[in-house]
C-alpha cells in the first residue's frame, strides 16, 4: 500500500482534503476507499478500526458496526458517527487529528468482548449478551 493519495489528474496538485488524507496515511497505515470530489475516505485497521472521511474543512471519524438490513441474515458492513474534527495544515491541527483517530480505534477496540462458549472476541453487534450469534445459536437454541 502506497502512502499517497491517489489523485485524478496526475498533472493538478493535490487538493486540501487530499493533504490532510496524505498526513494521516504517514501516520496511519490505511486504505484509501474513495477519493472524488474534495472527499478522501480512508479505512484504518477494518474491524477494529475506523474510518475517516476528510474534506478540506474537517475530518469526520466514524466507528464500524454492521447493518441488520433484513433481519439476522442480512447483515451489511457500515459505520455509526464518532467525531468531528475542524482540520488546518497546521501541526497542532494534525496532531490533534491524530489524537482523535487514535481515540476513535482504542474506542473500538474497546467495544469487542470474549464470547463465553467459544472465547473468541467479537464486536456487540455480533453478540447476545455474553455469547457471539454462532455460539448463542448452538448453546442456547436462540434463532436469528
Amino acid at each position: 500500500m502506497s502512502n499517497e493519495v491517489e489523485i485524478e489528474d496526475h498533472w493538478e496538485t493535490p487538493t486540501i482534503a487530499e493533504r490532510h488524507a496524505h498526513h494521516v496515511l504517514c501516520s496511519f497505515p490505511a486504505n484509501v476507499v474513495a477519493n472524488s470530489s474534495g472527499i478522501v475516505v480512508l479505512t484504518i485497521e477494518g474491524e477494529r478500526g475506523c474510518v475517516v472521511l476528510i474534506t478540506a474543512e474537517a475530518a469526520e471519524i466514524r466507528l464500524p458496526t454492521t447493518e441488520w438490513t433484513k433481519g439476522a441474515y442480512a447483515p451489511r458492513a457500515s459505520t455509526c458517527f464518532w467525531r468531528r474534527v475542524a482540520v488546518r495544515e497546521t501541526p497542532s491541527s494534525y496532531q490533534k487529528l491524530d489524537q482523535v483517530i487514535e481515540a476513535a480505534i482504542a474506542a473500538r477496540r474497546a467495544e469487542f468482548q470474549p464470547c463465553c462458549f467459544c472465547h473468541e472476541e467479537f464486536p456487540p453487534e455480533h453478540m447476545t449478551d455474553d455469547a457471539c450469534h454462532g455460539c448463542a445459536s448452538a448453546n442456547r437454541g436462540i434463532v436469528y
